[in-house]
């Protein structure tokens, strides 16, 4: 039991984003976060075409896969609107067994939807468990107007330099990023290309510790569960003078024994709009249920 846990958790890192560190001329202590963010709002676009977009309307193919755990196979749209710190997500399939799954942020609660009637998907338990992706505007990168990198104090939060990481074999500068306040065992990290400063990854992890049996033999078959969202950004286009990813993709990797899983979303948008009118309730999901 406890080796199939450690190769699958192997398994997701190296298959899925990180697969270890390499050895860099930038040293860590040498690094300003605030200058990979400064280069990296530079590589969206100009102060000027940053203010200018108050909302975001993009719309798109999808694709969900369930790798490990299951199988699925679906497709279907999906579309990510955005208002100041407000946010809506939704992957529309239209499948008996998963009709649309969505979360928002109406500025003061988080919503998660379900895919159907008391069921959602592997993406809504992690949110409606761990909100902060949601509520402070992290999931979506630069897509959303509620970005908190596009904040001059970044919501207060604060972004610490941890060096060059590899990921696909690839070299990242990452960032990691904890909150003003917010959910303490939630671990977030930013990767940015170091040649042209785009944000091209998310990481959110959280590890939760084995709980103690009755007995000792008890305790000793239970271990620790972790959880992951993974974002990918790529394939970057220029709307209305801003240089945005038009490929988004979410990997949700479970990794509980018995439970275990990874679902892939794929999204690839076609449409992309700023400054839209969006009608009072584009934020509201009404048979979603409020995270706590």
């Amino acid at each position: 039991m406890h080796r199939t846990h450690s190769v699958f958790w192997k398994v997701f890192l190296i298959g899925g984003l990180l697969a270890g560190g390499i050895s860099s001329s930038f040293a860590k202590d040498k690094v300003d976060p605030s200058e990979i963010v400064s280069r990296n709002l530079q590589s969206i676009g100009t102060a000027a075409a940053l203010s200018a977009r108050k909302n975001m309307d993009l719309e798109g193919e999808a694709q969900l896969h369930m790798i490990t755990g299951g199988q699925a196979a679906l497709q279907g749209q999906a579309r990510l609107i955005s208002d100041g710190q407000k946010l809506r997500f939704q992957f529309i399939a239209h499948n008996p067994n998963y009709d649309i799954d969505e979360y928002a942020f109406d500025g003061k609660s988080t919503t998660i939807g379900f895919i159907s009637p008391g069921h959602r998907s592997r993406l809504g338990q992690f949110l409606f468990t761990y909100r902060d992706p949601v509520t402070l505007g992290l999931l979506g990168g630069e897509l959303t107007t509620a970005w908190p990198l596009l904040q001059p104090d970044l919501d207060g939060a604060k972004l610490s330099y941890d060096g060059i990481k590899k990921i696909d074999g690839k070299p990242y500068h990452e960032l990691r990023y904890r909150p003003k306040k917010g959910e303490r065992d939630l671990n977030v990290f930013f990767y940015f290309d170091p040649e042209t400063y785009h944000h091209v990854y998310s990481v959110y992890r959280v590890t939760v510790p084995a709980t103690i049996g009755m007995t000792i033999d008890q305790s000793s078959q239970q271990r620790e569960s972790r959880f992951a969202i993974e974002e990918k950004f790529d394939d970057f286009r220029t709307v209305d003078g801003l240089t945005l990813p038009s490929k988004w993709q979410l990997r949700v990797t479970v990794d509980k024994g018995d439970d275990s899983s990874i679902t892939v979303w794929d999204m690839s948008f076609t449409r992309a709009m700023t400054n839209q009118v969006f009608p009072p309730d584009a934020f509201v999901i009404s048979n979603g249920t409020t995270a706590k």
